[in-house]
C-alpha cells in the first residue's frame, strides 16, 4: 500500500507456497507444516530464531530487486471460516457478502480500506468462536 516490497514472510509451509506464488523473489522461512485442521509439526525455536535470522539477511539484501506488491483497486478480500458460527456475526456488517455458509466476500477502494473491514470481520468472528464452543 505505501510501495514498499514485502520482502520475507514466515509462517506455515502452505503460506509461505502461496507467497512464492503472488509476490517473484519473496524470500520464506516456514516455521510449521500443517497436518490438518488442529495437528501440525512446529519447528523448534532452536532451530526457527537462526532460520528466521538467515532469511531476513537474505531478504533484505534483496530488498532492492524485489518489486512492490501492486493490488488491482477496488480490493476484493474472500474469507472462509471453518464454522457457521464464526460468519454469522460478520455476515451482519454492511457491506459484507455471505456466498455460502462459511465464506465472506468483502471490497474497499484501497488495500487499506477492505484491510479495516477484514479486521472488523476477524473481530466478529471471534465474537462467534467464542459463542459456539
Amino acid at each position: 500500500a505505501f510501495g514498499v516490497p514485502t520482502v520475507l514472510v514466515t509462517s506455515d509451509e502452505q503460506t509461505c507456497q502461496e507467497a512464492l506464488g503472488c509476490v517473484p523473489g519473496i524470500h520464506i522461512y516456514a516455521t510449521k507444516e500443517a497436518y490438518g485442521h488442529a495437528m501440525g509439526h512446529l519447528k523448534s525455536h532452536i532451530e526457527t530464531w537462526p532460520g528466521i535470522e538467515a532469511a531476513a539477511k537474505s531478504a533484505v539484501e534483496a530488498a532492492s530487486s524485489i518489486a512492490p506488491l501492486r493490488l488491482t483497486e477496488p480490493v476484493e478480500m474472500i474469507v472462509e471460516f471453518r464454522t457457521t458460527e464464526e460468519t454469522d456475526l460478520p455476515a451482519t456488517l454492511r457491506g459484507v457478502n455471505r456466498r455460502d455458509a462459511c465464506t465472506l466476500s468483502f471490497s474497499g477502494d484501497s488495500f487499506l480500506a477492505a484491510a479495516e473491514i477484514a479486521l472488523a470481520v476477524f473481530k466478529l468472528s471471534m465474537q462467534g468462536r467464542k459463542s459456539g464452543s
